[in-house]
């Protein structure tokens, strides 16, 4: 199991986890620092003895350095270095490597080891080659270390009356400063594995002390909304916990209440439900009514209209093929009045039942070209009216999902209207065409028309509304039913227009 998931699935764990994590740091940290303070005044004290054997040897020899006694220096020395040597063994802070004492040339006049520094030979310390000159002219003792090598080097200056006659150069072994560390080293981290160990055990109590009271209120969230919830465990405290116990009363008293009043307003709702089913049922039934009165409505003015219509122009005709010699210009101009109102008005009702069918009709969703669809009815008004001549520009690949007779007779309208009101413009030029407005496709027809004013655009697409009056022919239900295809297709319809300039008709379709 992936531990972390482990811990975060337990509140108890967490908790642990932060005060052993917590505890620990502190207890790292304080170790740390005390482990480096004891090494700080270990390494202080051998500092200090070293300068304080280097000082009182200064002292000691200062007489034999005035009157160059080598041999006497010689013996000071020895009995110095075997001293320290039996002082190590018995647990000093350091020992002495080798004791060096020269003159302002920087000449050996003693040495611990006097075959490898004999008299008279300038002195360079190994390390140190010009800590004996340094000395001469400082005021406090001169201190060199390296901690890598276990070495202390320290120089101080002999003085006999006020004189510097030369300098005494100590080289102190360190080593059992090392070994005092390692052994400091041991004991703190033995004490810092114990005191995690006992901070594990008291963290893991105080963790599972802490949160005793959530788990009981955890264990008793199970009755929560049956508005009888006790949290003695929380409810009895008097810190934060209590707040968290209240709370969680306070929510199981108001889920009760909700749910009785849920269940009331579900009963409630059911009820409603049921009675508008029954509503609705009565409402399909008068639906299906209106449409079969409607259908019976549509065939009889498609028969009764029409044929009282077709008798009215064909008499017409007659009329004035019968009575051509005796109808003077008045009356035929009378009688082609007669014969366009009618075919006007037969105009008219095929608009208006096909406006009724579209509202009817079950739209089948395929994939449609308007590319296509548009040369096409660009072909056939160009054959119906061969005189006119309109360019056309119509974008390739416009797909879409839709239902190829509805949009057929929608883009009929649209191209029709676009052809009849830019066909009295020098060069009338019509668009189709899409663009991408709000993350969406648009299409759309342009045309350099008679345009219309945007103070009317509101009647655009009601039905018989026509904003041209006489200059054009139409019946004012075309715009109507390309609005009434739209929206049954979910998408939406507008336009874009300025008087003798034009207009452009932009409409939407949902995917399908």
């Amino acid at each position: 199991m992936n531990p972390v998931a482990w811990i975060r699935k337990s509140f108890t764990r967490q908790f642990t986890l932060m005060l052993l994590v917590s505890s620990c740091a502190v207890t790292s940290v304080y170790a740390y620092i005390d482990y480096k303070k004891e090494i700080a005044q270990f390494q202080s004290l051998m500092e200090g003895q070293a300068e304080y054997l280097t000082r009182t040897l200064a002292l000691v020899i200062a007489n034999d350095v005035r009157y160059r006694k080598h041999y006497e220096m010689w013996n000071r020395l020895n009995d110095i270095y075997d001293y320290q040597v039996k002082a190590v063994s018995g647990g000093a802070l350091f020992g002495i490597r080798d004791i060096a004492v020269v003159d302002l040339q920087g000449q050996v006049m003693a040495h611990t080891h006097p075959r490898e520094y004999p008299l008279s030979r300038l002195y360079k310390h190994p390390n140190y080659p010009d800590i004996g000159k340094e000395t001469m002219s400082a005021s406090a003792p001169v201190k060199r270390a390296s901690v890598q090598k276990n070495m202390l080097v320290l120089a101080m200056p002999v003085r006999f009356g006020g004189e510097v006659l030369g300098a005494v150069v100590v080289d102190f072994d360190t080593s059992a400063l090392s070994v005092i560390q390692h052994r400091l080293f041991t004991t703190y981290l033995l004490y810092m594995l114990a005191m995690i160990v006992l901070v594990s055990i008291i963290s893991i109590i105080l963790a599972r002390i802490m949160t005793k009271p959530v788990h009981d209120a955890v264990g008793s969230l199970s009755s929560l909304g049956d508005g009888q919830l006790e949290l003695p465990s929380l409810l009895n405290r008097s810190d934060e916990l209590y707040q968290l116990g209240a709370a969680i009363k306070s929510a199981d008293r108001r889920i009760y209440e909700g749910s009785r009043a849920l269940e009331a307003r579900t009963r409630e709702v059911q009820k409603l439900n049921s009675e508008l089913e029954q509503r609705v049922a009565e409402r399909t039934a008068e639906l299906v009514l209106a449409n079969k009165e409607l259908e019976a409505f549509s065939y009889s003015v498609s028969h009764d209209l029409r044929a009282p219509l077709r008798s009215i122009d064909g008499f017409s005709v007659a009329l004035i093929e019968d009575s051509q010699d005796s109808l003077n210009d008045a009356s035929r101009r009378h009688l082609e009045r007669i014969r366009t109102a009618a075919q006007r008005m037969g105009n008219l009702i095929d608009d208006l039942l096909m406006l009724s069918r579209i509202s009817r009709y079950d739209i089948s969703y395929d994939d449609v070209d308007l590319s296509t669809l548009a040369r096409e009815i660009k072909e056939a008004m160009e054959e119906q009216e061969p005189d006119v001549h309109v360019e056309f520009t119509i974008a390739e690949n416009l797909h879409v999902k839709g239902d190829a007779h509805l949009l057929r007779i929608a883009l009929e309208n649209l191209i029709g209207n676009a052809w009849k009101y830019s066909s009295k413009q020098v060069n009338p030029h019509i668009v189709v065409d899409c663009e991408a407005q709000d993350a969406q496709t648009v299409f759309f027809v342009r045309d350099n028309g008679a345009g219309f004013d945007m103070k009317y655009v509101d009647k655009l697409f009601g039905v018989f509304q026509r904003l041209h009056g006489s200059d054009f022919e139409g019946t004012g239900v075309g715009l109507a039913t390309v609005e009434r295809i739209i929206t049954r297709h979910g998408g939406k319809i507008w336009a874009d227009a300025a008087l003798d300039k034009g207009a452009t008709f932009y409409f939407s379709l949902s995917a399908g």
